[in-house]
């Protein structure tokens, strides 16, 4: 792709999204910016926080060019980036997100078209042969639910039929990989790219990565405590589960518990982490059959001035624990009207 060509022999700086999908999307940048002999540092952000940093816009005025990846910066903060930098900035993503002005802007759902994942759109725009990073990136944002996309589901399964792996693996590797980030590990999400590329031609080898497995395991045992609390408060079909860990679990405590608990069905499950930042919470929210208003939940909270984010069927926030009760009563009284 020309605009990425075009950065040939220059220094970058590539910032990505911590899960799956986000380390698969810089694994892909990365090695096609490193064939064109071009020096990148990757970056992850604060983990569970969606806004830029001070540490992020001091490193950026180092470079000539800034990726970012799968991570649907607010405009105000590309506007500060601009600010402080000269560099040329690229987007790269597949979240609902505003058309930034001044940046070379790569996403699919400025055209209507749809893509499981970042990682699946940037190995389509590189022309890639299908691999395992952005099989990995579109079943770790979706996880069973890309067999409902019988087009792509068919040419994940021929390429791991190909390779001798099965999609229940694929599920393990994706619990893996996204362990990094779950324990809070910055520096492991950081390195996980290359681990990534180091088993990109034997995929298998993730499976038995040692230093990941001791993590799930950690995870595993969390997780299990987490989702067997009861909601504490319910309305309609509006369930609000509060919880308190160090790990960041916000987002399959949500999923269990909105797509895999059956007397939850069809309910609008709400999950505020209050144990992750010390000044700041989390809040998640899934239903079963979708979101329809998650655009406008995310404009709302963005308008505060939060980080938020999210897609079709998910919707996800950081913002002020002295502001939990009025931001939460802002999130029900839209439900009130939507439901």
């Amino acid at each position: 792709m020309e605009e990425l060509k075009n950065l040939q022999e220059r220094s970058g700086l590539l910032i990505h999204h911590w899960d799956t999908d986000g380390i698969c999307s810089a694994a892909l940048l990365y090695d096609f910016l490193s064939l064109i002999n071009t020096h990148v540092v990757t970056s992850t952000l604060q983990i569970g926080n969606y806004r830029l940093t001070t540490d992020i816009y001091e490193k950026a005025q180092e470079f000539e060019f800034i990726i970012i990846a799968d991570i649907a910066v607010l405009k105000q903060d590309v506007l500060k980036l601009q600010q402080v930098t000269n560099a040329q900035i690229l987007l790269f993503d597949h979240h609902l997100q505003d058309h930034m002005p001044g940046v070379l802007n790569f996403n699919p759902t400025f055209t209507g078209d749809n893509f499981p994942a970042a990682a699946w759109f940037i190995n389509d725009l590189l022309k890639n042969d299908i691999n395992i990073l952005p099989i990995l990136g579109a079943v770790g944002d979706l996880g069973t639910k890309i067999k409902q996309n019988k087009v792509i589901f068919q040419e994940i399964s021929t390429y791991i039929d190909s390779i001798d792996i099965n999609f229940s693996e694929l599920l393990d590797m994706i619990e893996l990989i996204d362990s990094n980030f779950k324990i809070q590990n910055k520096k492991e999400v950081e390195n996980a790219v290359f681990t990534l590329l180091q088993f990109k031609e034997d995929p298998k080898s993730i499976l038995t990565y040692e230093k990941w497995k001791n993590h799930l395991k950690l995870l595993e045992d969390e997780l299990n405590r987490l989702i067997a609390q009861k909601p504490s408060y319910k309305e309609n079909h509006i369930l609000l589960f509060e919880i308190d860990t160090k790990y960041e679990l916000i987002s399959a405590v949500t999923r269990h518990l909105a797509l895999h608990t059956k007397e939850n069905k069809d309910k609008t499950v709400i999950v505020i982490n209050n144990g992750l930042f010390p000044d700041d919470v989390q809040l998640y929210i899934r239903r079963s059959n979708g979101l329809s208003n998650s655009r406008k939940l995310i404009e709302m909270a963005r308008s505060i001035g939060y980080s938020a984010g999210g897609k079709r069927d998910v919707f996800g926030s950081v913002f002020p624990k002295d502001e939990k009760k009025a931001f939460l009563n802002k999130i029900l009284t839209e439900y009130r009207e939507w439901l």
